[in-house]
């Protein structure tokens, strides 16, 4: 979708979204779930989804005349180190913030003692 020279500025906006979905998403996820119940929560995620889903198809540019890659021939690229370790790198990074993120609450109510309000 964006040509080669800036495909590294592609990729860093698409972390930044994962980040960013992590700071603000996975707290007010946190919050809705104490305030209403988990499932309102997982509800909300679910919509979103769902409404990105509809977006993309709606607004993404289909083009009939752009070569098209079969998807089996795109896994050949599992055959490179390099990609192996692009995609740990970034599992784990991604993976960790995660952690801390859904387990700092809990940790902070039961370990220090903070009262569950205080870490809406």
């Amino acid at each position: 979708m964006v040509p080669p020279h800036k495909r590294a500025k592609a990729v860093s906006r698409v972390m930044l979204g994962i980040t960013t979905a992590m700071l603000i998403g996975n707290p007010l996820a946190t919050w809705l779930g104490q305030l209403l119940s988990w499932r309102y929560a997982f509800g909300l995620v679910g919509t979103i989804g769902l409404v990105t889903v509809v977006l993309v198809f709606i607004y993404l540019p289909f083009n009939r005349d752009e070569v098209r890659n079969s998807p089996l021939r795109e896994l050949t690229a599992l055959r490179r180190r390099q990609v192996w370790l692009t995609l740990g790198i970034g599992a784990i990074g991604f993976a960790g913030m995660f952690c801390v993120f859904s387990y700092l609450a809990p940790t902070l109510i039961q370990v220090t003692g903070l009262e569950e309000h205080g870490c809406r």
